[in-house]
């Protein structure tokens, strides 16, 4: 597809899903805390779009360079209420376009694509389901680095994290079965360990670049 047609596409999406997290927030339907982490996996499920759609990662790299700058904008004037943040220290908005500029050209050549898809899936999926396991029933914490995380969130973020890995492997790689499995299984183990000791937000990038490189491990376990 002609890259500016992609272009074209992302920003539609982008908008579209804000939009309507911001007229539920606006409209009292749901609470800043969920329109929040329907935007994060909503934006990052893009990821597997954004592979298929664009031919150059030049082009790719300019949705999320975009909402970057959007997304700081936002933490100082608070345009958005659908993605306002409760803690000031928290620079997940901004650490998670970057992700996007930082994994997709390096995994941008036909055989490693899947690793750019687990990476950001791992965070877009994981994470929001850590977060929800974590507030409703999150009692074994523990603190590693200054990061306070519990038991059942990483339980979560693990499970989360190996479905998306899964999905990313079979959308756009190329694995025998045990192959796949192991591939999800160590993105997920890696994605886990990662997110329980980033603080400020930083899980956002670490993450992603954790599962990626993790899953590229297994490029040529094909059939």
């Amino acid at each position: 597809m002609n890259d500016l047609v992609a272009l074209i596409i992302s920003y539609g999406f982008v908008v579209l899903v804000v939009g309507m997290a911001e007229i539920a927030k606006r409209r009292g339907l749901l609470s800043s805390y969920v329109t929040r982490k329907f935007v994060h996996a909503a934006v990052g499920t893009w990821i597997l779009p954004t592979l298929l759609l664009f031919e150059s990662w030049h082009w790719a790299v300019v949705p999320p360079l975009t909402f970057l700058v959007v997304n700081a904008l936002d933490m100082k004037t608070g345009l958005f209420r659908s993605i306002e943040g409760t803690d000031p220290n928290n620079y997940g908005p901004l650490f998670f376009p970057v992700a996007f500029v930082v994994v997709m050209p390096l995994f941008w050549a036909e055989n490693l694509k899947f690793a750019a898809c687990v990476g950001m899936l791992c965070m877009a999926w994981g994470d929001p389901m850590a977060s929800a396991a974590g507030r409703a029933f999150g009692v074994r914490r523990y603190r590693i680095l200054g990061s306070v995380r519990s038991l059942e969130g990483s339980a979560f973020m693990f499970v989360g994290s190996a479905a998306a890995a899964l999905c990313g492997g079979l959308a756009l790689g190329d694995f025998a079965p045990p192959t796949l499995a192991a591939m999800a299984l160590s993105a997920a183990g890696a994605a886990t360990a990662v997110e329980a000791v980033s603080f400020g937000g930083s899980d956002d990038l670490t993450v992603p670049v954790a599962a990626s490189f993790v899953s590229a491990l297994f490029v040529g376990g094909g059939p």
